[in-house]
């Protein structure tokens, strides 16, 4: 019983962190504004095409692949303690290769002192079963481009590591997911640039 009860707190503490993500909070503003600014671009490339096959090839291989770190803290105001969040993003111009979302949600006191009556491999043990147990997360996991893992630290802190291939990823699958992660298909219709300004928004800095 008790390793059901520490199994379930554990859970629910993922699905809070996970539905806490940033990309929660868009606004549908925000998608419209970057699919307006998107056709404006591909109709502006249109009425251009006078530059010529070479220019093109020479200003694609001068787009460098940038991979950047932004981390911000997150008060769930639930009681529980502060969220740290970081986002990974490696992008070329204005597309995404990889997005990749940690999470490190810290037990409170009494929960942590709970998790730590068992070894670290043993309470990491459960809350990994009662992760596989979940619909919403084996309903994620399923969709082709996606990774998500789950880890109990040192420290008795959950973290949530969550990634997104662009090149593989199955757009109308992971539109489908919903549940407790709602939509994150909405990962799929932002530029770099207007993801980082959302992460900006929530106090993100990027790391040096």
């Amino acid at each position: 019983m008790k390793k059901k009860v520490m199994g379930l707190l554990l859970a629910s503490l993922l699905l809070t962190a996970c539905a806490n993500s940033p990309l929660q909070n868009l606004s549908k503003l925000d998608s419209e504004t970057e699919k307006t600014s998107a056709s404006k671009k591909e109709k502006t490339t249109s009425s251009q095409e006078v530059t010529t096959q070479t220019e093109e090839e020479t200003t694609t291989k001068t787009e460098a692949v940038v991979t950047e770190t932004y981390t911000y803290q997150y008060d769930t105001k639930s009681g529980a303690p502060t969220q740290t969040h970081s986002h990974t993003l490696t992008y070329q111009g204005d597309k995404f290769i990889t997005i990749k979302m940690e999470v490190v949600q810290p037990l409170d006191e009494t929960n942590k002192a709970n998790a730590q009556t068992y070894p670290l491999d043993e309470a990491r043990a459960i809350i990994v079963e009662k992760m596989n147990e979940n619909e919403d997360i084996k309903t994620l996991k399923s969709v082709k481009g996606v990774t998500l893992n789950v880890d109990l630290t040192e420290n008795y802190e959950v973290k949530v590591n969550i990634s997104f291939d662009m090149a593989t990823l199955d757009k109308k699958a992971l539109s489908a997911v919903g549940g407790s992660f709602g939509d994150m298909s909405i990962v799929t219709d932002l530029s770099p640039s207007l993801y980082i300004a959302q992460l900006k928004l929530q106090g993100a800095k990027k790391a040096s």
